[in-house]
């Protein structure tokens, strides 16, 4: 809320230590203080903040340069830093605990630098400065003060204003859960499939009524000739065992199923799996072979490993025991353990 009072323009704002209302006072700036040395210097301080260093002065009645309010409660400033000999910053805060805070910061040597800073005074009207690490000086104009002051009176509500631009539409949304199922209908009458003293005869088969009531007769179709037909209709009277492969005569319901060769040759569904090839022997490879049957191998198998198999011969003669690897041809026979170690057909 702004409003002309003696002296300027006066704000209002909410003061930052208090919910009370408080009005800002622009001012002519004036120096609070500087801690150059003379002939710079404004104030009781003459040199510049040290490292963690806290300086603190007052913010009522006259200082420095300035003159201000005895119930001013916070002051708008133009902070600038002057000669600072390390990276550091400044904090500008009431009289009290240091916060952790920065108003300004800078490095080693940089040129004067100066921010706007506005705090509010302690209650007993002090205001202090941190410095952090190295020196600097330090010089503060006051460019206004804050000063507790009464709200008026909220003003009328204001006509609304123009609505907006209606927005994009947004993205669909996710689709619902279906819903329950519905009930089940009534049971529907059955087609009247048969007229009286009306028959089909062989190999005709009924596949319908015609518009007059009478009934339509139709050959079962069999292309390949192996005697099964296919229903073309659907609708067949009496029943027909149904081709499955109408093009292959060696297919049919009455035909017998090839193990393992990928045809369904009885019209079964499946092709039939279950043979069983394995002789047992582990010197044979069993094979399932389409349209025969099961094959056995000879296979060379060398089961303990000794080098010698029981189905080549080395050094005259094949091995005699191939689950034992101390038993072959080439083992030195061990007389009295009636064992024939080397395979010569005789033990000893």
């Amino acid at each position: 809320m702004c409003a002309l009072v003696a002296g300027g323009l006066t704000f209002t704002a909410a003061a930052e230590t208090t919910d009370e209302a408080t009005s800002f006072v622009p001012v002519v700036p004036c120096r609070l203080l500087d801690t150059r040395p003379t002939p710079d210097t404004v104030g009781a301080r003459s040199q510049p903040l040290g490292p963690l260093e806290v300086h603190t002065v007052s913010g009522r009645g006259a200082v420095g340069k300035c003159v201000i309010p005895a119930d001013a409660v916070a002051l708008s400033m133009n902070v600038a830093i002057i000669n600072p000999t390390a990276d550091s910053y400044l904090t500008v805060f009431p009289a009290g605990p240091t916060p952790l805070a920065a108003n300004l910061n800078w490095v080693a040597g940089q040129d004067p630098t100066p921010n706007a800073v506005t705090s509010a005074l302690s209650t007993s009207g002090f205001l202090s400065f941190f410095n952090l690490a190295g020196t600097v000086d330090i010089a503060v104009d006051v460019v206004g003060y804050y000063v507790p002051s009464s709200s008026g009176p909220a003003g009328p509500q204001g006509p609304p204003g123009p609505a907006g631009q209606d927005g994009k539409d947004g993205q669909d949304g996710a689709d619902g859960q279906d819903g329950a199922d519905g009930q089940d209908g009534a049971d529907g009458q059955d087609a009247v499939l048969e007229m009286a003293g009306q028959t089909c005869s062989p190999p005709y088969v009924l596949v319908g009524f015609d518009g007059s009531g009478n009934i339509v007769c139709n050959e079962p179709v069999d292309l390949d000739a192996d005697g099964f037909a296919v229903d073309l209709w659907g609708v067949e009277d009496p029943p027909i065992t149904e081709d499955c492969d109408d093009a292959d005569e060696d297919v049919n319901p009455g035909a017998t199923d090839v193990p393992d060769n990928g045809i369904d040759e009885d019209c079964s569904g499946s092709d039939a799996t279950d043979i069983v090839c394995d002789d047992g022997n582990p010197y044979t490879t069993d094979v399932v072979d389409p349209g025969i049957g099961c094959t056995h191998t000879a296979v060379a198998l060398d089961l303990d490993s000794d080098g010698y198999t029981a189905m080549e011969e080395t050094e005259g003669s094949p091995d005699c025991d191939d689950t034992n690897s101390d038993v072959n041809p080439g083992a030195i026979e061990i007389i009295g353990n009636l064992i024939d170690d080397d395979c010569d057909g005789v033990p000893e």
